[in-house]
């Protein structure tokens, strides 16, 4: 019994412990593609900010968006590896993303703001945050589905084993129970045992002394008949 709660409290801990780890994954998983919109938000503001201030001060977000863009998609997939079911829509919001980046490179070498432009060219990239707004929102909810759909397995489990565990108590005090029980009944047996000796020894002494008294009348009656 001691054991198996052992065994049990083990496990217990151990799955939480997974659980845990799990959910700090899958945050920092559902985390990055905020990451992304952050950056492609931020670099679409740093260049229309340049083209209407023309300072190199305002392209340093930009800048730094294409610094971390590669790594961020390079974390992504890793988390969505090929052959798992969000992989192709990561790579259709890669290309999103890249045409988005590509149409603000335009948009620099130009010199011109959307609005100095052809509006085919405004409703292009327009168009590209809203898809690309629209693939992080389909794949954050597919990644906090199945991380509640995790958790709710993690907590099933759980509930099982918390189960298990309350039998395996519930099984222990009944044995501890059952030895204190066996041990009061020991001693009772014994003391009752102590009790039937000690009333034999009385009973053998009374006889011993009565069978003594006996055997001294019969020597003094067998000396009085010698002499």
């Amino acid at each position: 019994m001691v054991v198996a709660l052992l065994g049990i409290t083990y496990t217990h801990s151990r799955m939480n412990a997974q659980v845990l780890a799990t959910s700090e994954i899958n945050k920092k998983r559902i985390d990055r593609l905020d990451q992304l919109w952050v950056l492609v938000v931020d670099a679409e503001a740093s260049a229309l900010s340049f083209l209407l201030m023309r300072s190199d001060l305002y392209l340093e977000p930009y800048r730094e968006s294409i610094s971390k863009l590669d790594p961020l998609m390079a974390s992504m997939n890793f988390d969505i590896p090929p052959g798992s079911e969000d992989h192709e829509d990561l790579m259709i919001l890669k290309r999103l993303v890249d045409a988005k980046f590509q149409h603000m490179g335009e948009m620099l070498s130009r010199g011109r703001a959307p609005l100095a432009m052809s509006e085919e060219r405004g409703e292009m990239g327009k168009q590209l945050m809203d898809e690309i707004r629209i693939r992080l929102a389909v794949l954050k909810q597919r990644r906090e589905m199945a991380h509640k759909k995790l958790e709710g397995s993690y907590a099933e489990q759980g509930e099982k084993i918390q189960y298990v565990g309350y039998a395996l108590g519930f099984a222990s005090l009944l044995l501890i129970l059952s030895l204190f029980a066996f041990q009061q009944r020991q001693v009772a047996l014994r003391a009752r045992i102590h009790d039937l000796l000690k009333t034999e020894n009385a009973r053998l002494e009374d006889m011993v002394k009565t069978r003594t008294r006996e055997l001294s009348r019969l020597a003094s009656h067998l000396t009085n008949a010698r002499e």
